[in-house]
């Protein structure tokens, strides 16, 4: 960055780093993890100088950089494009259901997650996991998704599982597409509309 810092200690290394949280390639390296991480694979300058120059306005004020990110455009109007990753995915089916974890059937939890080499603190390399939907969407992983949509429908059974239209409506409002609807009223039993809820694009995408 050009510049010199004495060595002064604890001292060189804080001022090193104020420094670095300041500068602007930081603010535009955050913004553009945030803007990858929860709206697109492909962030645009459109969408990451508006939280950049929050960022730095604010002297990196998280809050602030986080609210910036719900105020953008694009998180409303582009498609849904950001696959969850295996853990979001599972965690989203209690969510969905209002199931309580119990770990006598911890099983249930985590098998999803080998399936789909997703275990917590087994990443393969230091940077964690990838934040690339491309890395979800290999053909294997897709398959055992849909395995997984499978036995989550017999493995939970929701108590309002027989209207689950319903349920894909409060989950996701007018984000839910007629398509969707069209398959769920179409389903053969509760936990096949159930196994589709959990298969549509919309419950595997965030």
């Amino acid at each position: 960055m050009g510049k010199r810092y004495a060595a002064t200690g604890k001292n060189q290394t804080e001022a090193v780093l104020t420094d670095l949280a300041k500068s602007a390639e930081t603010a535009e390296h955050v913004a553009f993890k945030l803007i990858r991480h929860f709206i697109t694979d492909q962030p645009t300058p459109e969408m990451v100088d508006p939280i950049k120059n929050v960022f730095l306005s604010t002297d990196g004020d998280l809050k602030a950089v986080a609210l910036a990110l719900i105020d953008l455009p694009q998180a409303w109007s582009l498609p849904l494009e950001k696959i969850r990753t295996p853990y979001e995915m599972t965690l989203a089916q209690y969510r969905a259901l209002n199931t309580r974890y119990k770990v006598t059937e911890s099983w249930a939890f985590s098998e999803p997650l080998y399936a789909l080499r997703h275990m917590a603190w087994e990443a393969p390399s230091p940077k964690g996991w990838s934040d690339d939907s491309l890395t979800w969407l290999n053909p294997d992983a897709m398959r055992v998704r849909l395995d997984i949509a499978q036995f989550s429908s017999w493995w939970y059974k929701p108590d309002y599982q027989q209207n689950v239209v319903a349920l894909a409506k409060s989950l996701f409002d007018s984000a839910l597409s007629g398509e969707t609807r069209t398959r769920l009223q179409s389903a053969g039993s509760p936990n096949d509309a159930l196994t589709l809820l959990f298969a549509s694009p919309e419950f595997q995408r965030r």
